[in-house]
């Protein structure tokens, strides 16, 4: 059973504070933070932050799809990445299904591959040619770079005035990118419809 301890409430800041009597741990919750306080035997303090997770079915699709072309991904990053194309979508009006097949025909969901051509991250962002002044370490975290390539393909949208070939030129516009990657990436937004 738990008790409520306290609620304390800064400017910008909600604590709440409480107490599992079975487990005498206290459980301190902030926004989308939960830390556990737990009393150790030896009278030391562990501290274990954990991403609260509100259940959206729309975000649980997503990651179970990730996660099951790639096994690697952790659970927690695959639900940071899956909120992070949900919200970029939104924000950069290219649509949702296109951002992840992308990111599935470019790196497979791996967030922190770059190949020999310094192309990085997610959505594999050629760092020479769209953002030469930004370090890699900023590229590759998985947030800054789905927010880049949507960025991209909406640039593209609109100079070409339709998503074939914005994603044709994504990739750089060559025969390969007609025949082979926009057929590609179009069978990744089949797969990736049907799993959402």
């Amino acid at each position: 059973m738990k008790k409520i301890l306290a609620i304390i409430t800064f400017a910008l800041i909600g604590l709440v504070v409480t107490k599992n009597e079975e487990t005498k741990h206290h459980i301190v919750q902030h926004n989308t933070q939960k830390v556990t306080v737990v009393k150790m035997p030896t009278k030391t303090t562990k501290v274990v932050v954990k991403e609260i997770h509100k259940h959206d079915p729309k975000v649980d699709k997503i990651v179970k799809f990730m996660l099951s072309v790639n096994h690697k991904l952790s659970k927690d990053e695959a639900i940071m990445i899956a909120k992070t194309f949900i919200r970029v979508s939104k924000q950069e009006n290219v649509p949702l299904q296109l951002l992840l097949a992308i990111a599935y025909q470019e790196s497979h969901f791996k967030p922190y591959i770059i190949n020999k051509y310094e192309c990085v991250g997610l959505m594999q962002i050629n760092r020479k040619v769209w953002v030469p002044d930004l370090p890699t370490s900023f590229l590759i975290n998985p947030v800054h770079n789905i927010e880049i390539g949507a960025a991209i393909l909406r640039h593209y949208y609109e100079k070409t005035g339709n998503w074939e070939e914005a994603i044709k030129s994504y990739y750089g516009r060559s025969k390969f990118a007609d025949r082979v990657y926009y057929p590609s990436v179009r069978r990744k937004i089949m797969l990736v419809k049907a799993h959402l």
